[in-house]
């Protein structure tokens, strides 16, 4: 697979979702820190992608880094990410501020 994700990087470079899509196939082969370099590359090149700062919000709470965890949850959900699995991973860990519910 790997094979694959270079020709469509080669292709699209300056896609976002290309690297997004690349480190959900990461992530589900544990290749974590791979993961995390892809999603920040997406990032960079799409900062308002509401799938790539989520996807970076799992990896870091994957990791323990709450704080950046946390931090890229608030950037998806003010973007308008739909899905509630990482603020509840973040209350889980005790990482979520109510503040941002009160907002």
């Amino acid at each position: 697979m790997d094979c694959w994700f270079e020709r469509a990087i080669k292709f699209r470079a300056d896609d976002a979702a290309v690297r997004a899509i690349y480190a959900i196939y990461l992530v589900k082969a544990g290749r974590i820190e791979m993961a995390l370099g892809q999603y920040k590359v997406a990032i960079e090149l799409k900062p308002d992608s509401a799938d790539a700062q989520y996807g970076i919000g799992l990896v870091y709470a994957k990791m323990g880094n709450y704080d950046l965890a946390y931090e890229h949850a608030v950037k998806a959900y003010e973007l308008g990410y739909p899905l509630p699995g990482l603020r509840n991973r973040l209350i889980r860990a005790g990482a979520w501020k109510e503040k941002l519910d009160e907002e």
